[in-house]
């Protein structure tokens, strides 16, 4: 018989930031290393990675408090067409597809 799974919000800060951690050193990090170190030199690329992570901290931290507080699934494009509008729901499924 199959066991079925309820979604729970009991998130704790220290999953988000988990969460979060693990998108600011994500694929997309480590494949343009070489050439942002060649163009920009490792300095200004040191700085532009922590702007970068920085960004993506802040808005995957807001995602795993959304997703905590209204829990669903596919919440990548569900809360854009939820709070926004249908429209960029639409749109950010097709992107991320």
């Amino acid at each position: 018989m199959a066991r079925r799974t309820v979604l729970s919000a009991d998130l704790k800060e220290r999953h988000v930031n988990m969460m979060s951690f693990g998108a600011c050193i994500g694929f997309g990090l480590f494949l343009q290393s070489g050439i942002v170190i060649y163009t920009a030199g490792p300095g200004l690329a040191v700085i532009a990675f922590l702007f970068a992570c920085s960004a993506v901290w802040a808005v995957v931290g807001c995602l795993g408090e959304m997703t905590a507080l209204f829990p669903v699934q596919g919440p990548l494009f569900e809360f854009p067409g939820r709070f926004l509008d249908e429209a960029v729901g639409y749109a950010t499924g097709w992107t991320s597809w």
